[in-house]
């Protein structure tokens, strides 16, 4: 199954504003593009339970006032988004030319795009095939950091839990992997135990409150956390490895299509 993740440099084509917490009027853009090409697609993406895209925040080279961008005409971001399956992959490497884009109340217009991991760092297609291979070659590692980019959250039960349990992580990692995985797939019981030998050996964090709408908050958490996995054995080690590396596509816990849960790996032997 082709994972891929996608840079789009966008231009402002008026003077707009944008709140700072702008993932979720991401998300219906995002959906209003692929209906345009694809509806049935958009459809499908909309209804479903266990998202194949995460969106990332806009990026800009200015910085905030009062939790709203103020943007100018001709004002330049760059947009990160993450996809799973050929179909998805093919329409968004295929937006048209001068394809509008609107964001609340901000249009822009697709200036250029990139898959392309040299060209940029946060770009890239591969397959979960691949990935699967790589990371069960590779050296055993000690540890495994994990960067929330963008604030975290998992619901248990009824209620939102805003920590990063290694249980609730990888967990979840593994049954979205299964939801997508055409071949290998995980025992989602087993990685949750040994999940539960993850030390946090050394972690910077806190709390933080998102506004997923301008009335509506929610509790995540971000900062980095490095586990310890000595007490893993060695031959299931590069297992969190690869969720982890899926992760960098998908996101980690809840609402990873309108930007949370963002997260950036690193590893050591």
């Amino acid at each position: 199954m082709i994972i891929g993740a996608v840079v789009y440099k966008l231009k402002a084509v008026s003077d707009c504003r944008i709140p700072v917490s702008h993932g979720r009027l991401l998300h219906a853009a995002f959906l209003t593009m692929i209906k345009n090409i694809n509806p049935v697609l958009s459809a499908q993406m909309h209804d479903a339970s266990v998202k194949c895209f995460s969106i990332s925040g806009l990026q800009f080279n200015k910085r905030y006032k009062n939790n709203t961008y103020f943007i100018k005409r001709g004002d330049t971001a760059f947009l990160r988004i993450c996809g799973i399956g050929q179909e998805l992959i093919d329409v968004m490497l295929n937006f048209p030319e001068g394809c509008k884009m609107q964001i609340g109340e901000a249009l822009f217009v697709l200036e250029d795009f990139t898959c392309n991991q040299e060209e940029c760092t946060e770009a890239g297609l591969t397959t979960m095939e691949y990935l699967w291979q790589c990371c069960s070659e590779m050296p055993v590692m000690r540890n495994l950091t994990l960067h929330f980019l963008s604030p975290a959250q998992f619901k248990v039960g009824d209620y939102e839990y805003a920590f990063p349990k290694p249980e609730l992580i990888f967990g979840s990692l593994a049954e979205r992997w299964n939801a997508f995985s055409t071949e290998a797939k995980f025992d989602t019981d087993k990685i949750k135990e040994l999940s539960a030998l993850l030390n946090p050996v050394c972690w910077q964090g806190e709390s933080k409150r998102y506004n997923i709408t301008p009335r509506r908050g929610i509790t995540g958490f971000t900062g980095k956390f490095t586990y310890d996995l000595s007490r893993v054995d060695a031959e299931y080690r590069w297992v969190f490895i690869l969720l982890a590396e899926f992760a960098v596509f998908t996101g980690v816990g809840r609402l990873t299509a309108q930007g949370l849960g963002r997260v950036a790996v690193a590893y050591a032997e």
